[in-house]
């Protein structure tokens, strides 16, 4: 008998498996980004302290280093895939997966442009009444 916390892991791993076969040189950010959002594992920000103080992550800081307490993605890559998702559509995505994260290259955006762009989301979808 599972519990949905082993369901969901596995979802998640199952994902990482899954993604390795179209790209294994994704960026961390992305990487996650993508099984936590195909496997649902949705965050309210409004439990999310450092967002709700508007202080986001930046796309260099999500990609830190698992072995120095770096575990801010697990809070955000759903939102993350969210709005990519909003605002380019689900071809996109597929798109930018397939060009390891390349922002640039798949939305003429720099990774600045793109920080601020899904930080307006998150704000105006989450936290404006």
């Amino acid at each position: 008998f599972l519990t949905d916390d082993i369901e969901e892991t596995a979802e998640h791993e199952f994902v990482h498996a899954v993604s390795m076969c179209v790209d294994v040189s994704n960026p961390r950010w992305l990487w996650e980004s993508v099984a936590t959002y195909v496997a649902n594992e949705f965050i309210d920000p409004n439990e999310i302290n450092y967002l709700k103080n508007s202080n986001y992550p930046t796309i260099a800081e999500l990609n830190g280093d698992f072995n120095y307490g770096n575990f801010k993605i697990y809070d955000v890559g759903y939102l993350l895939s969210e709005f990519i998702i909003h605002k380019w559509g689900r071809k996109k995505y597929l798109e930018l997966i397939k060009s390891s994260g390349d922002l640039q290259k798949v939305f003429n955006i720099t990774n600045t442009d793109f920080e601020t762009e899904w930080a307006n989301f998150v704000n105006d979808k989450y936290f404006k009444k």
